[in-house]
């Protein structure tokens, strides 16, 4: 009613009057005082009024609810809560645990039959490197056998040649006519004879050195 009775008064008034009213009311917006600011009005819908009569709602976490700690008695009957739902949800995960036990299952059963596999391998290995050792073993002997038949033979060739060289010597001391052919010359002639039609090839090993037959 004031901004219509003020708006009425400023209509008479210049125009120039007029615009510094109009500024000088907005400049001083934040300086208007309410003085009464009347009755809300009340208003009683229907849908508000149902709206206060909900119950206030305790979660179920907090325990059950006609404890002692509830400020509210408030009775909720238990045929509200369906176990239809409660049950399907259980069903559900029942399915699920039982096919992932079946998959567990059946991946357990094809990692064990490979673990046999494997373990039967092994035991039909293992008796390869214990026989290849032995057979190593074996052979290391036979090398050292070989290598000690190697040592008497080269004694052996150099006791020879000190006894073709002693017999050079003393058949060179008799006189001519008692003299026999010379020893290394006989043991040369035999070590070059090779008898083509045996079974085995002959080896020709000179166990002899250059000896001089009038030493």
């Amino acid at each position: 009613m004031g901004h219509d009775h003020s708006k009425a008064a400023g209509a008479g008034l210049p125009w120039r009057l007029r615009e510094s009213g109009t500024d000088n009311s907005r400049s001083n917006t934040s300086r208007v005082v309410v003085v009464n600011p009347g009755q809300p009005e009340q208003l009683q819908s229907e849908f508000l009024t149902k709206l206060k009569e909900i119950p206030i709602f305790y979660p179920l976490s907090r325990g059950n609810v006609t404890s002692a700690g509830m400020k509210s008695s408030i009775n909720v009957p238990r045929s509200k809560l369906n176990s239809l739902p409660m049950l399907r949800a259980a069903q559900k995960v029942q399915y699920h645990l039982r096919i992932n036990a079946e998959e567990i299952s059946l991946k357990q059963s094809a990692l064990n039959s490979a673990m046999k596999d494997v373990d039967s391998m092994l035991s039909k290995l293992r008796p390869y490197p214990v026989s290849k050792f032995k057979q190593f073993s074996r052979l290391n002997g036979d090398l050292s056998q070989i290598e000690n038949l190697y040592m008497q033979v080269v004694s052996v060739s150099s006791l020879l040649k000190e006894v073709v060289s002693l017999a050079d010597r003393v058949n060179a001391l008799l006189p001519e006519r008692n003299r026999l052919p010379p020893l290394s010359t006989l043991i040369r002639t035999e070590e070059c004879t090779v008898d083509l039609n045996g079974p085995e090839e002959q080896t020709v090993i000179d166990i002899s050195t250059t000896s001089n037959p009038s030493a």
